[in-house]
């Protein structure tokens, strides 16, 4: 047999009283009332059964609301007491919540409370403002919302969903109603177009952006604005021949509601972005995502999950803006990728996402433009009406365009549309449907036009009067 020492060898007694709080649960959600109900858990640490003792909920630094227990908690066990008296949760934002267990003969008195228990009622916006249209039949509305997301749906309540968006174009053939629900979101847009040419991102917004570890805001890593391939505007260079390296942060590790990640590019040869599980940019990768040739290609742990295209070129073979969407529904963790509003299917990955890596590794190059994230809340209690009415404009709308002219076409960007009859509106789209031009309300018979920094080719021009609409193409050179 060997030696042994012992050291500090106490022996103690256990309590003959203690009650210990050890949880307690407050509801978080949307439209919270103020009758919410409260619920404390209470051990008895002590050798001896107890009763007669007191549990106490507290709102906010509020007035305690107690309640006695009569009942007999015996030794070991553990009490769940749901409050008769109820919370009031109605007002939307935080609340924090007190518990405590009150025993007079209370041995131990440091286990008696359970401070900070976080709620929310998450805020519930009012139902949107929307705006309807009247077109000829064959032709394509617009029906648009004053909410900053909404979802569309056919019928007032229930129903199917039928686009999301502030904005969404609709083709019926008849007179249709289409009904808007406001959801609230947190996140971030940006279109790069209140910087000037030559500013770096991170520099200019680090309370979104950041730079990669190592790399220095302004300096090395940070990425910046040009025109040169400006989707209307400005966007951001991502070249690898720059030797950039920059995040765009979430603020949190997002792993509940529905989340969306959207973004437009410009492929010049590759792209890949890949989004960040954690806060601490480059500790843990969730998936990356390539665009190459036609093809994305999305990857976990170098495991490819969805494979999608994406049409980079229009028909003349020039290189054209694409808009890419990622959307999250987080309480199945399924994911869906849309490719210029195509969806290029569904896979399932259930880990959080705290940042998108814009990283131009060996042979990336592109440009990135209109950015936006947003992790969706609640939704509107109520939905609002958008009526499309469609007419029939066939014995109309040849007179309504007789005197109809565009001219320079081809041009360089610059033209003139001439009308006998007013012109109201004039939106321009490119081949895939994107909206690159749109002016509402004009009421002119001559609109001079400026179509900057697009990609040379073929668009699209829908061109109303109070009689109609008629589409004509125009071609930038």
């Amino acid at each position: 047999w060997g030696d042994a020492a012992i050291d500090n060898f106490q022996v103690r007694d256990i309590p003959s009283n203690d009650l210990s709080v050890v949880a307690g649960a407050v509801p978080s959600g949307c439209d919270l009332t103020a009758t919410e109900t409260l619920e404390i858990w209470v051990v008895n640490a002590g050798i001896v059964p107890e009763t007669g003792f007191s549990v106490e909920y507290s709102v906010n630094g509020g007035t305690a609301v107690s309640e006695t227990i009569t009942s007999s908690l015996n030794p070991g066990d553990t009490l769940m007491h749901m409050f008769t008296t109820t919370a009031d949760m109605s007002a939307d934002g935080m609340y924090v919540v007190d518990f405590s267990v009150v025993l007079s003969t209370d041995v131990d008195t440091t286990n008696n409370h359970l401070i900070g228990v976080m709620a929310e009622n998450y805020v519930t916006p009012a139902a949107p403002t929307t705006n309807g249209d009247t077109i000829c039949n064959g032709d394509t509305a617009m029906v648009t919302s004053d909410a900053g997301y909404t979802s569309w749906y056919d019928a007032a309540t229930g129903g199917n969903l039928v686009g999301e968006g502030a904005t969404i174009d609709v083709t019926p053939t008849a007179t249709t109603s289409y009904y808007a629900e406001a959801v609230h979101s947190v996140g971030h847009s940006e279109n790069f177009d209140s910087y000037n040419v030559g500013d770096y991102i991170v520099a200019s917004d680090p309370s979104n952006w950041d730079v990669w570890p190592g790399g220095t805001p302004g300096g090395a890593y940070d990425m910046q604005v040009t025109d040169v391939q400006g989707n209307g505007g400005n966007s951001l260079r991502v070249f690898n021949s720059d030797g950039t390296d920059i995040v765009l942060e979430f603020g949190e590790e997002i792993s509940t509601g529905k989340f969306y990640y959207l973004m437009d590019m410009f492929i010049v040869s590759e792209g890949y972005i890949n989004f960040q599980e954690d806060t601490v940019i480059g500790t843990a990768w969730n998936m990356s995502v390539t665009f190459i040739a036609g093809v994305i290609d999305i990857t976990i742990d170098g495991a490819s999950v969805l494979t999608g295209s994406y049409n980079g070129t229009n028909p003349a073979g020039n290189t054209v803006w694409n808009t890419f969407k990622f959307d999250c529904d987080y309480s199945t963790g399924t994911w869906e990728v849309f490719a210029d509003g195509i969806s290029q299917g569904t896979f399932v990955n259930p880990d959080p996402v705290a940042s998108v890596n814009i990283y131009p590794g060996a042979g990336v190059e592109y440009y990135l433009d209109n950015v936006e994230w947003g992790k969706l809340g609640c939704s509107s209690t109520t939905r609002t009406e958008a009526v499309v009415t469609v007419e029939d404009c066939s014995s109309i709308g040849e007179l309504s365009f007789k005197d109809l002219n565009i001219y320079p076409n081809p041009n360089n960007g610059l033209f003139t549309i001439t009308n006998s009859q007013e012109i109201t509106d004039v939106i321009i789209t490119d081949l895939q449907g994107k909206i690159v031009y749109n002016s509402r309300n004009i009421n002119l018979n001559k609109v001079n036009v400026e179509l900057n920094n697009l990609e040379r080719g073929m668009y699209m021009i829908n061109i109303k009067t109070s009689d109609g609409m008629i589409t004509k193409t125009v071609t930038l050179q």
